[in-house]
């Protein structure tokens, strides 16, 4: 059994072991603190910052259906995703939110008539 780790693949092997858990770490960190919702009077914003920049204004209009899920991790440390199911038919997902259950509660009493259910 000695010996079995020191070729080329022993070390590709040993090297991945040690440099993906910290970029994976950093890269959770940067996702996390890059993405944001806002609720105005008559928006919800929406901005995914890295690795890709992009920002989104929805109508509260054109919004059908506010939902929230978090996986069994996710409730464990208070994340999750909020979905959004507009007029057109369209989907719109922003996870890694804190707290989605409570932003998917006020996005849906911010809607005209506030008589939608979530789905």
């Amino acid at each position: 059994m000695s010996g079995q780790g020191d070729g080329d693949l022993g070390r590709l092997v040993v090297i991945v072991i040690i440099v993906a858990p910290p970029l994976l770490v950093v890269q959770a960190f940067l996702r996390y603190y890059s993405i944001g919702l806002a609720l105005t009077k008559r928006h919800v914003l929406l901005v995914k910052g890295w690795p890709r920049s992009s920002g989104r204004q929805i109508d509260l209009r054109e919004i059908v259906v506010v939902d929230s899920t978090s996986g069994i991790i996710g409730n464990w440390l208070g994340v999750g995703s909020v979905q959004l199911l507009l007029k057109n038919g369209q989907r719109v997902s922003v996870s890694d939110l804190a707290n989605p259950e409570t932003i998917a509660e006020e996005i849906r009493q911010s809607l005209p008539g506030s008589v939608l259910q979530s789905g």
